[in-house]
């Protein structure tokens, strides 16, 4: 058996900014929104695995997925040690996404690793296997490149690339293979095309110096135009669906025909670019009002 994702679930970097009780209380919402899935980044903010379990205790069948487990800064101790002790209390809800994360993020003495990120995946899941961690039917690989995904179809239940466009979901879904799962994350601002385009550009701003995601967009037919002055318009509204909520919902049909089980949708607005160490004030209620509209638009609760 495994995980129930649903066709379509959230990603959200507010929401690890929120208490325990306002989380609880959140993730109550978006289960009874009928999203399948919420989807926790895991490389913004400490205690990855107690929000997890914050979720999971507080709702009644809402997945949740890792995206990603950073394995330059989680070990896979901590990580085996938690899968298991919430897979006893939970079975069936967590899917774990492992990803290598950012070079300019890992410490200079581990960079030698990074560079071979193939290799340090491999290493961690081994580990991770020995450790009585989650097995390959309960992991997935941050995977944007061909070598990434392979290991995805090899070594995992599948792939959760991230800052990707429905084609490179087409080609992804022809490295996998057909049994593999394919979970894409999509961004989507709302509100009309000037101010969502403006929003979609500032939140595209940390990425550009991360080489592994121009490296992903130049892959995806992006040229070294595309990656100046904050991003063409053609890469923007590509990666990052903006404007209506027709606009959104027409994303994710994109994905699912090009190949994608799971599409995970990210509402940005400009909390992004404002998140801190400590939030305790953090208004979600705008993100809640869209993701309303998405489940709404899609159908989810008709499901």
């Amino acid at each position: 058996m495994s995980v129930k994702l649903g066709s379509v679930g959230l990603f959200s970097y507010q929401i690890r900014f929120l208490s325990p009780e306002k989380l609880a209380e959140v993730a109550q919402m978006i289960e009874q929104l009928g999203f399948g899935a919420l989807w926790f980044p895991g490389g913004n903010r400490s205690g990855l695995f107690a929000d997890v379990r914050t979720v999971l205790e507080s709702t009644t069948n809402l997945a949740v997925a890792t995206g990603i487990v950073p394995i330059f800064k989680i070990s896979p101790e901590d990580v085996a040690a938690s899968y298991r002790a919430i897979e006893a209390d939970h079975p069936l809800r967590l899917m774990v996404g492992l990803g290598i994360g950012h070079r300019e993020d890992v410490a200079p003495e581990l960079r030698h690793e990074f560079d071979r990120p193939r290799r340090a995946l491999e290493r961690y899941i081994d580990t991770l296997e020995g450790l009585d961690g989650p097995g390959q039917d309960r992991l997935l690989i941050g995977a944007q490149g061909p070598r990434m995904l392979d290991l995805a179809r090899e070594r995992s239940a599948g792939a959760h690339p991230y800052n990707v466009t429905p084609a490179h979901t087409a080609t992804a879904r022809e490295r996998l293979g057909p049994a593999r799962l394919l979970a894409p994350e999509q961004a989507v601002v709302l509100g009309d095309r000037g101010s969502a385009l403006a929003i979609a550009r500032r939140s595209l701003v940390a990425y550009f110096p991360r080489t592994n995601y121009t490296t992903s967009w130049r892959r995806q037919g992006f040229g070294d135009e595309d990656l100046l002055d904050g991003g063409s318009v053609e890469l923007v509204e590509a990666l990052i669906a903006c404007g209506s909520v027709q606009s959104a919902v027409d994303r994710v049909d994109a994905h699912r025909r090009a190949g994608a089980d799971h599409v995970c949708i990210q509402i940005i607005n400009d909390q992004i670019a404002e998140l801190r160490a400590d939030w305790p004030d953090l208004d979600v209620s705008a993100l809640v009002e869209a993701w309303t509209w998405l489940s709404e638009a899609l159908g989810l609760n008709a499901e």
